[in-house]
């Protein structure tokens, strides 16, 4: 085994190592996180209960460490047997990586790492928003948590809501069309509209020009990492082309399948009833599901509703959560979907409903203000002799 080889398996088994400390630490915390949100019915429950632990701020350091040694370990062992295969599952790879980077910081966004806001946004700065040319963590606040959260799936208020319409995911169009728009972000349109998005957030979202600074710093920095552990081939493979390649298509697909696009709810209702009617449960079961949930839906997305209704709270207490909500509340469970594309069984799939919605075969749940965005008919030509 070459020593770029036996680096890759190394710093592969320091990952591991770093999850299975995580892990170990919270795993006992599972009841005590249900007890503070008073889904069960255990005796204890009336105790007073924090959501924080002693070490949090120590620990909320080990995901971001985990996933960029996941990253460094695939580039050198990909570029140590140099073949094509390997270099296509790097990009496959390293584009899931960035998934899980991103939910990280998702997670720290809404303060769900550690008591302080500043030193969980830092690390996200840092981590993820700063290499991959994301606006930073303050601003992320204003777009994710103020904007989509507390308006999901409304016209102009909702800015994922705006970017599916801007990708071509309308009412009225066909069926052959929303599978195109499936690819988006590889098409040359949504190819030039991530790259000039990403020229913008790294240049005009920056708090202040010390974080200007700071984010120049890190790029550099990592940029630097990739070329001292694997050259230039591991730079462009295992950085550059899964940033503007697979990590984007993923990202578009889970956004497409996160919540339940251009249904009709009532404005009116209760911020429970919201989140439900908009969001759903989302299984994916078997090996292919496995695979999904590394690479498209990673950490919280796998939960997204159950998110959505308690969104401070870190992602490995959410399978708990979805499991709780699923026995306790049939609301929750009422929009439930199995599956990514296709449902089966009579269960509607992550992206089924969409489809159907879009495409006119569903469109008795519609909302009626999706109107405004339908795809207009090509006016039909006639011939006169």
């Amino acid at each position: 085994m070459g020593r770029s080889a036996l680096l890759g398996a190394l710093m592969a088994a320091v990952a591991v190592a770093l999850r299975l400390v995580f892990d170990l630490h919270y795993v006992k915390n599972e009841g005590r996180i249900l007890r503070f949100l008073r889904l069960t019915d255990d005796e204890k429950s009336s105790e007073r209960i924090s959501y924080y632990g002693r070490f949090d701020g120590y620990f909320c350091v080990l995901p971001f460490a985990w996933c960029w040694f996941d990253i460094y370990s695939a580039t050198l062992l990909a570029t140590a047997w140099d073949h094509v295969i390997g270099y296509v599952l790097l990009v496959v790879f390293v584009g899931g990586r960035f998934r899980a980077l991103q939910e990280i910081g998702h997670n720290a966004v809404h303060g769900a790492l550690c008591r302080s806001r500043d030193w969980q946004w830092f690390l996200s700065d840092i981590f993820f928003q700063f290499p991959t040319f994301k606006r930073d963590m303050h601003a992320r606040f204003v777009t994710h948590v103020k904007e989509h959260h507390k308006n999901p799936n409304q016209p102009i208020k909702d800015p994922n809501l705006m970017r599916i319409i801007a990708g071509g995911m309308v009412p009225n169009i066909s069926e052959g069309r929303f599978y195109f728009n499936l690819l988006y972000p590889l098409t040359p349109l949504g190819f030039w509209v991530g790259l000039r998005t990403m020229a913008q957030h790294s240049t005009l979202y920056n708090r202040n020009i010390g974080t200007l600074f700071l984010r120049i710093a890190t790029v550099a920095g990592f940029v630097g990492g990739f070329i001292a552990l694997a050259g230039w081939k591991g730079l462009v493979l295992g950085y550059v082309v899964p940033l503007f390649v697979s990590y984007p298509l993923y990202t578009w697909l889970s956004l497409l399948s996160e919540h339940r696009w251009f249904v009709a709810s009532d404005p009116g209702a209760d911020r429970r009833t919201m989140e439900c009617t908009n969001c759903r449960p989302i299984d994916f079961p078997g090996v292919g599901g496995w695979v999904i949930r590394q690479l498209v839906y990673p950490l919280s997305d796998q939960y997204h509703l159950a998110h959505s209704l308690y969104p401070f709270v870190r992602w490995n207490y959410l399978p708990a959560i979805d499991r709780a909500l699923k026995e306790r509340d049939e609301l929750y469970a009422r929009y439930r979907s199995e599956g990514f594309l296709f449902g089966r069984e009579g269960m509607p799939a992550a992206l089924s409903e969409l489809r159907e919605r879009l495409t006119g075969a569903r469109d008795w749940d519609r909302a009626p203000w999706s109107a405004q965005y339908a795809r207009q008919p090509k006016p039909s030509r006639s011939f006169t002799g």
